[in-house]
């Protein structure tokens, strides 16, 4: 590191570690989805545990540095095949208000219960939709299974019943003696509805990531002390998120993605512009507690936009590139920040894009087939597969 002659080490560090993050991203959402999500996320699990411990004990901050990029690395890569992992195993109509209720932050402690409460957590199943996708029969009746088992007395399907679902699904996505075809980047641009989709979500995820990360790492500026701040912010990014939680369980489809999304992107807009123009007229001095405010409540607004973001690539992309697409919108959240002004300027361009060419994803199926050349809309996940998710 001394070669580098960086005069901001700590800073540095940071830098490195979103480095880490974006080609962790790149590299795992590819594996996620040829070797499945279970395997990979076990692994990046594993490797996370290690280098945490070791960066506990570094013997200097240069090898904090080197560290911190493979946290980066490994943290990349369970953004993405995390996060798809649990929504192919949450029913349709509760993907967004149960991974935001089970988020980030607070969790630590809910997810050290969990563990105590299903004695099993070391043994969760690869995912159901990705083995019938491998047309992995067995480890698909058996994935099945498992999630059948916490069912209600009178949804639960009996052993014949799923294996005529897995078997339905896995004819529904072709013949059992053709080997399943592995994706690339590429196929995210084979189709123009899968490109235009890819960068919308892209672009939305980009914006957010700039706004969070301007935000977050110049809380010192603002008034009032910064762990303060953090805490405030804390607080109010997962209060933001149980309100979003609720409004999508009670809400029904009248509440989707869109609308949701195009609400809280607005009002991160109304407060950039507010903080821009209060800089540009000069007030600053005297509306110190104006700025921290709307600083505070747009970072808060961001954690939810983050999920639904994720969620809506999950919803819209084919089993076989949905790791893939969801490391694509990741790679742009990994970037630095922003003047006010051009944080309102992607914020209004996100919302526009966002609602007008991005359909409404609450409830629907997930896709499993890449569409065809000839336009013909792409194969949803078969109904049965799909229902017994849905059963509580």
């Amino acid at each position: 590191m001394s070669v580098l002659r960086l005069h901001n080490k700590p800073t540095f560090s940071t830098t490195t570690q979103m480095v880490g993050i974006i080609i962790g991203a790149a590299i795992f959402g590819q594996l996620a989805d040829s070797y499945g999500r279970k395997k990979v996320n076990l692994a990046l699990m594993i490797l996370m545990l290690f280098t945490s411990v070791g960066n506990s004990f570094v013997p200097s901050i240069d090898s904090y540095i080197i560290i911190r990029f493979f946290i980066g690395l490994w943290c990349g890569g369970l953004n993405v095949a995390g996060n798809i992992y649990v929504v192919e195993n949450l029913p349709a109509g509760h993907r967004l208000w149960m991974s935001t209720l089970v988020t980030w932050a607070p969790n630590f402690l809910v997810f050290a219960l969990f563990a105590w409460l299903t004695k099993e957590w070391r043994l969760m199943p690869e995912s159901p939709k990705f083995l019938v996708q491998r047309r992995f029969r067995e480890e698909a009746i058996k994935s099945l299974e498992y999630i059948n088992k916490f069912k209600s007395k009178f949804n639960k399907a009996t052993s014949h019943e799923i294996s005529s679902i897995v078997d339905k699904a896995i004819d529904d996505t072709g013949s059992k003696s053709k080997k399943a075809k592995k994706y690339s980047f590429r196929h995210l641009y084979s189709s123009t509805t899968l490109a235009l989709r890819c960068l919308v979500l892209s672009f939305a995820m980009f914006s957010v990531a700039y706004i969070a990360y301007a935000l977050i790492f110049n809380l010192h500026f603002i008034a009032g002390s910064l762990y303060l701040n953090t805490v405030y912010s804390g607080l109010l990014r997962y209060a933001v998120g149980l309100s979003v939680a609720a409004l999508d369980h009670f809400g029904g489809k009248k509440i989707g993605r869109k609308p949701l999304h195009f609400s809280i992107m607005s009002l991160i807009c109304v407060c950039m512009v507010t903080t821009f123009l209060v800089f540009y007229l000069e007030m600053d001095e005297k509306f110190q507690s104006i700025i921290r405010i709307l600083t505070l409540i747009s970072f808060g607004l961001t954690g939810t936009l983050f999920l639904q973001i994720l969620i809506v690539t999950a919803e819209l992309f084919p089993t076989g590139i949905r790791n893939i697409a969801s490391a694509h919108v990741n790679i742009d959240s990994s970037l630095p920040g922003f003047p006010y002004l051009l944080l309102a300027i992607f914020s209004f361009f996100s919302v526009i894009l966002f609602y007008f060419f991005i359909p409404e994803t609450k409830g629907q199926p997930l896709p499993t087939e890449m569409p065809s050349f000839k336009r013909r809309p792409p194969k949803t996940e078969p109904l049965q597969v799909e229902g017994l998710l849905a059963k509580t």
